[in-house]
Formats: C-alpha cells, structure tokens, sequence
C-alpha cells in the first residue's frame, strides 16, 4: 500500500499526537489533572483522525475498496 494522494500530511497529525504523548509523560509543567485529560482526550481525538485520513489516502489512491474502507470507519464510531 502506498497511498499519497494528500502527499502524506496525515503523518504531521500523528507526529501532533506523539509529540503530545512525550509532553503528557513528561509533564513538566505540572498540568492539572482536569488539563492533562482534556490533553489525552485531544491525543485519542487526534489518532481516530489519523486514521481517517490514512484510510480516506488509501481509498483514494485505490490501495484498498470500499467495503475495507467502510470497515475501518465502522470501527472509529
């Protein structure tokens, strides 16, 4: 699979969401605890995104058909 047809952007959202997971681990701000689950809820938000996007980049760039694509939404709901 290869896909490509938004030239990879989808992996910016994913590096959001690791860089966002290394701040979480560190956490040396001293976040409230209220601020770091508001912050994981933004991280799981930002990985269903991600894989939207990978999956709508497949679709498109016919990687994978309809029923898998639809497969893989299901999952996200």
């Amino acid at each position: 699979m290869s896909g490509g047809h938004f030239g990879y952007l989808q992996f910016g959202i994913k590096e959001i969401e690791e860089q966002l997971n290394d701040e979480l681990q560190k956490n040396e701000h001293g976040y409230s605890e209220q601020t770091v689950k508001n912050l994981l809820f933004i991280e799981a938000k930002l990985n269903e995104v991600f894989q939207m996007v990978h999956s709508m980049d497949y679709l498109f760039e016919c990687d994978i058909g309809e029923d898998t694509f639809n497969q893989r939404m299901d999952t996200l709901k």
